[in-house]
């Protein structure tokens, strides 16, 4: 882990703490935060760089989710329970994150963040 995360990590975020955890720390985070000077994606440099922008709508993600669907296809992967592994693993750390940001009476920004996420 570099410096910068160490010292973020030793932060006292509250609600942040299940991010850094996680090692997910969105460009946007840092930038309400007040410790990085741009919330702009870190690959493509076009957009804010939320959850959803970072996962699936950048460019550069994008090439690289199709890189590895072409691989998956190649080593003939049965996906599905990684898959719904990764979305429970997911759906648990937006539970906690709730629980943090009511805790805290700062649900107005985790559900900001959590809001590209339609759960079923």
């Amino acid at each position: 882990m570099s410096t910068f995360h160490n010292q973020l990590w030793t932060l006292d975020c509250g609600l942040f703490n299940t991010s850094f955890y996680t090692g997910v720390c969105i460009q946007m985070m840092l930038y309400k935060m007040k410790l990085v000077e741009s919330n702009q994606c870190t690959f493509c440099q076009s957009r804010t760089e939320t959850l959803l922008h970072l996962f699936y709508e950048c460019q550069h993600v994008q090439a690289f989710w199709n890189a590895v669907v072409q691989w998956i296809a190649l080593k003939n992967i049965n996906v599905k329970p990684i898959l719904s592994r990764f979305l429970l693993s997911v759906r648990e750390i937006c539970a906690i994150e709730k629980q943090i940001a009511f805790n805290k009476d700062k649900m107005e920004l985790c559900n900001e963040k959590w809001a590209p996420f339609q759960w079923d």
